[in-house]
Protein backbone atom coordinates (compact mmCIF):
# COMPACT_ATOMS: atom_id res chain seq x y z
CA UNK A 1 0.00 0.00 0.00
CA UNK A 2 1.12 3.52 -1.10
CA UNK A 3 -0.06 7.09 -0.79
CA UNK A 4 0.72 8.02 -4.13
CA UNK A 5 3.41 6.88 -7.09
CA UNK A 6 6.03 9.46 -7.81
CA UNK A 7 8.31 10.34 -11.09
CA UNK A 8 11.70 10.01 -10.27
CA UNK A 9 11.99 13.77 -10.18
CA UNK A 10 9.20 13.96 -7.93
CA UNK A 11 10.96 11.11 -5.71
CA UNK A 12 14.31 13.00 -5.70
CA UNK A 13 12.29 16.14 -4.13
CA UNK A 14 10.41 13.89 -1.42
CA UNK A 15 13.60 12.55 -0.61
CA UNK A 16 15.14 16.16 -0.20
CA UNK A 17 12.17 16.96 2.01
CA UNK A 18 12.44 13.70 4.40
CA UNK A 19 16.59 14.65 4.72
CA UNK A 20 15.19 17.82 6.14
CA UNK A 21 12.68 16.40 8.54
CA UNK A 22 14.95 13.42 9.09
CA UNK A 23 18.28 13.81 8.60
CA UNK A 24 19.34 10.44 10.12
CA UNK A 25 17.67 8.67 6.81
CA UNK A 26 20.83 6.39 6.09
CA UNK A 27 19.34 4.61 3.70
CA UNK A 28 17.01 4.96 0.58
CA UNK A 29 14.94 1.71 -1.37
CA UNK A 30 12.57 1.07 -3.90
CA UNK A 31 10.21 -1.51 -3.29
CA UNK A 32 7.09 -0.95 -5.30
CA UNK A 33 3.93 -0.78 -6.54
CA UNK A 34 4.31 -3.70 -8.57
CA UNK A 35 7.86 -5.17 -9.43
CA UNK A 36 11.25 -2.31 -9.11
CA UNK A 37 12.69 -4.12 -12.34
CA UNK A 38 9.87 -4.43 -14.01
CA UNK A 39 10.55 -0.81 -15.12
CA UNK A 40 14.29 -0.57 -15.16
CA UNK A 41 14.61 2.97 -16.92
CA UNK A 42 12.77 4.78 -14.26
CA UNK A 43 14.11 2.08 -11.38
CA UNK A 44 17.87 3.28 -12.32
CA UNK A 45 17.02 6.76 -13.11
CA UNK A 46 15.74 7.20 -9.77
CA UNK A 47 18.40 5.44 -8.05
CA UNK A 48 20.88 7.64 -10.25
CA UNK A 49 19.29 10.79 -8.49
CA UNK A 50 19.47 9.34 -5.11
CA UNK A 51 23.22 8.37 -5.43
CA UNK A 52 23.94 11.83 -6.63
CA UNK A 53 22.55 13.60 -3.59
CA UNK A 54 25.13 11.62 -1.32
CA UNK A 55 27.36 8.94 -2.10
CA UNK A 56 26.84 7.91 2.04
CA UNK A 57 23.14 6.94 1.18
CA UNK A 58 22.66 3.24 1.28
CA UNK A 59 20.65 1.85 -1.80
CA UNK A 60 18.32 -0.78 -1.51
CA UNK A 61 15.80 -2.26 -3.42
CA UNK A 62 12.96 -4.81 -3.83
CA UNK A 63 11.80 -7.58 -6.35
CA UNK A 64 10.50 -10.89 -7.01
CA UNK A 65 13.95 -11.90 -8.84
CA UNK A 66 12.54 -12.93 -12.11
CA UNK A 67 14.82 -9.80 -13.90
CA UNK A 68 17.30 -9.76 -11.41
CA UNK A 69 20.35 -11.26 -13.47
CA UNK A 70 19.41 -9.28 -16.39
CA UNK A 71 20.45 -6.10 -14.21
CA UNK A 72 22.85 -7.49 -11.95
CA UNK A 73 25.55 -5.89 -13.67
CA UNK A 74 23.60 -2.26 -13.16
CA UNK A 75 22.69 -2.84 -9.62
CA UNK A 76 26.68 -3.40 -8.84
CA UNK A 77 27.59 -0.06 -10.78
CA UNK A 78 25.18 1.91 -8.81
CA UNK A 79 26.70 0.07 -5.67
CA UNK A 80 23.03 -0.72 -4.35
CA UNK A 81 24.04 -2.15 -0.75
CA UNK A 82 20.80 -4.49 0.05
CA UNK A 83 18.23 -6.59 -1.93
CA UNK A 84 15.55 -8.35 -1.09
CA UNK A 85 14.39 -10.85 -3.41
CA UNK A 86 10.76 -12.78 -2.76
CA UNK A 87 10.93 -16.19 -2.68
CA UNK A 88 7.78 -18.08 -1.38
CA UNK A 89 8.98 -21.39 -2.67
CA UNK A 90 12.00 -23.63 -4.32
CA UNK A 91 10.01 -26.35 -5.23
CA UNK A 92 7.98 -26.04 -8.68
CA UNK A 93 4.92 -28.32 -7.96
CA UNK A 94 4.41 -25.36 -4.53
CA UNK A 95 5.30 -22.30 -6.53
CA UNK A 96 2.19 -23.29 -9.14
CA UNK A 97 -0.02 -23.21 -6.20
CA UNK A 98 1.12 -19.44 -5.69
CA UNK A 99 1.25 -18.45 -8.68
CA UNK A 100 -1.17 -17.57 -11.34
CA UNK A 101 0.96 -16.49 -14.05
CA UNK A 102 4.87 -14.79 -15.08
CA UNK A 103 4.81 -12.77 -17.54
CA UNK A 104 8.78 -13.00 -19.37
CA UNK A 105 10.04 -10.95 -22.26
CA UNK A 106 6.65 -10.05 -23.28
CA UNK A 107 5.28 -13.20 -23.34
CA UNK A 108 3.11 -14.84 -20.20
CA UNK A 109 4.03 -18.82 -18.88
CA UNK A 110 1.43 -20.21 -16.36
CA UNK A 111 0.98 -23.47 -14.15
CA UNK A 112 4.31 -25.57 -14.38
CA UNK A 113 6.05 -24.00 -16.94
CA UNK A 114 5.47 -20.40 -15.22
CA UNK A 115 6.16 -21.42 -11.95
CA UNK A 116 9.76 -23.34 -13.33
CA UNK A 117 10.93 -20.24 -15.44
CA UNK A 118 10.56 -17.87 -12.02
CA UNK A 119 12.49 -20.07 -9.72
CA UNK A 120 15.38 -20.73 -12.30
CA UNK A 121 15.65 -17.19 -12.88
CA UNK A 122 15.87 -16.08 -8.98
CA UNK A 123 18.00 -19.19 -8.63
CA UNK A 124 20.20 -17.40 -11.82
CA UNK A 125 19.96 -14.06 -10.14
CA UNK A 126 21.07 -14.59 -6.88
CA UNK A 127 24.49 -16.65 -7.98
CA UNK A 128 25.61 -13.34 -10.09
CA UNK A 129 24.85 -11.31 -7.24
CA UNK A 130 26.49 -14.09 -4.53
CA UNK A 131 30.12 -12.96 -2.91
CA UNK A 132 29.68 -9.49 -4.60
CA UNK A 133 29.56 -7.32 -1.66
CA UNK A 134 25.58 -7.05 -1.84
CA UNK A 135 23.39 -8.10 1.22
CA UNK A 136 20.81 -10.59 -0.13
CA UNK A 137 17.80 -10.48 1.89
CA UNK A 138 15.04 -12.98 1.05
CA UNK A 139 11.51 -12.42 2.11
CA UNK A 140 9.06 -15.77 2.34
CA UNK A 141 5.04 -15.36 2.52
CA UNK A 142 4.44 -17.54 4.83
CA UNK A 143 0.41 -19.61 3.90
CA UNK A 144 -0.16 -22.12 5.78
CA UNK A 145 -1.46 -25.15 4.21
CA UNK A 146 0.63 -24.10 0.87
CA UNK A 147 4.21 -23.58 1.78
CA UNK A 148 4.64 -24.09 5.75
CA UNK A 149 6.43 -26.93 5.56
CA UNK A 150 8.74 -26.23 2.82
CA UNK A 151 10.15 -22.60 4.06
CA UNK A 152 12.71 -24.02 6.02
CA UNK A 153 13.98 -25.97 2.76
CA UNK A 154 13.63 -22.32 1.34
CA UNK A 155 15.81 -21.16 3.99
CA UNK A 156 18.41 -23.53 3.62
CA UNK A 157 18.99 -23.41 -0.63
CA UNK A 158 18.91 -19.32 -0.62
CA UNK A 159 21.68 -19.56 2.04
CA UNK A 160 23.69 -22.00 -0.64
CA UNK A 161 22.75 -19.33 -2.94
CA UNK A 162 24.33 -16.76 -1.49
CA UNK A 163 21.37 -14.65 0.80
CA UNK A 164 22.01 -13.29 4.49
CA UNK A 165 18.98 -13.15 5.69
CA UNK A 166 15.35 -14.88 5.19
CA UNK A 167 12.35 -12.21 6.37
CA UNK A 168 9.03 -15.01 6.88
CA UNK A 169 6.46 -13.12 6.66
CA UNK A 170 3.32 -13.99 7.54
CA UNK A 171 -0.03 -14.08 4.60
CA UNK A 172 -2.58 -11.28 5.25
CA UNK A 173 -5.63 -12.80 3.56
CA UNK A 174 -6.92 -10.62 0.71
CA UNK A 175 -11.14 -10.76 -0.14
CA UNK A 176 -11.10 -11.80 -3.26
CA UNK A 177 -8.11 -13.66 -3.48
CA UNK A 178 -7.86 -17.23 -3.89
CA UNK A 179 -5.99 -17.83 -0.26
CA UNK A 180 -8.56 -15.25 1.00
CA UNK A 181 -10.19 -18.48 3.19
CA UNK A 182 -7.09 -19.05 4.33
CA UNK A 183 -5.96 -18.14 8.15
CA UNK A 184 -3.70 -15.69 9.07
CA UNK A 185 -0.26 -17.65 10.98
CA UNK A 186 -0.86 -16.68 14.90
CA UNK A 187 2.21 -14.84 16.13
CA UNK A 188 3.19 -17.71 18.23
CA UNK A 189 3.20 -20.05 15.00
CA UNK A 190 5.13 -16.95 13.12
CA UNK A 191 7.73 -17.03 15.87
CA UNK A 192 8.01 -20.86 15.55
CA UNK A 193 8.57 -20.90 11.67
CA UNK A 194 11.54 -17.82 12.40
CA UNK A 195 12.95 -20.34 15.01
CA UNK A 196 12.81 -23.40 12.50
CA UNK A 197 14.20 -21.48 9.82
CA UNK A 198 16.75 -19.39 11.90
CA UNK A 199 18.67 -23.10 12.18
CA UNK A 200 19.78 -22.40 9.21
CA UNK A 201 20.06 -18.78 8.71
CA UNK A 202 19.87 -15.65 9.85
CA UNK A 203 16.08 -14.62 10.62
CA UNK A 204 14.72 -11.14 10.37
CA UNK A 205 12.10 -10.89 14.03
CA UNK A 206 12.03 -6.97 13.55
CA UNK A 207 9.73 -6.27 10.31
CA UNK A 208 6.70 -4.41 10.74
CA UNK A 209 5.48 -4.98 7.27
CA UNK A 210 5.45 -1.24 6.69
CA UNK A 211 4.04 0.45 3.51
CA UNK A 212 6.02 1.22 0.29
CA UNK A 213 6.27 4.38 1.25
CA UNK A 214 7.22 4.44 4.75
CA UNK A 215 10.02 6.82 5.98
CA UNK A 216 11.58 7.11 9.19
CA UNK A 217 12.62 5.03 12.34
CA UNK A 218 10.26 1.77 12.84
CA UNK A 219 9.05 3.35 15.75
CA UNK A 220 8.19 6.50 13.63
CA UNK A 221 4.36 6.26 11.58
CA UNK A 222 4.37 10.17 10.82
CA UNK A 223 6.34 10.54 7.71
CA UNK A 224 5.45 8.60 4.75
CA UNK A 225 8.45 8.36 1.62
CA UNK A 226 7.88 7.08 -1.95
CA UNK A 227 10.91 7.00 -3.49
CA UNK A 228 9.85 4.74 -6.92
CA UNK A 229 9.17 4.95 -10.30
CA UNK A 230 5.94 3.68 -11.61
CA UNK A 231 6.23 0.20 -11.93
CA UNK A 232 4.31 -2.72 -13.33
CA UNK A 233 3.99 -6.33 -12.13
CA UNK A 234 6.15 -9.43 -13.86
CA UNK A 235 4.23 -12.08 -11.66
CA UNK A 236 0.83 -12.77 -10.48
CA UNK A 237 0.33 -14.24 -6.85
CA UNK A 238 -2.55 -16.32 -7.28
Amino acid sequence: MISEILLPEEAETRLEQALKAMPYISTVGIAGPGDSLANPEKTFYTLELVRGMSASLHLCLSTNGLMLADYADELLRLKVGYITVTINSTDVAIAEKIYRWVRFRGKNYYGKEGASLLLERQREGLLKLKGKGIFLKINSLYIPGINDSHIETVARQVKELGAHLVNIMPLIPAPGSAFEKIKRPEEADLSRMQDIVGGEIETMKHCRQCRSDAAGMLKDTSCKLQVASKTHSLISVT
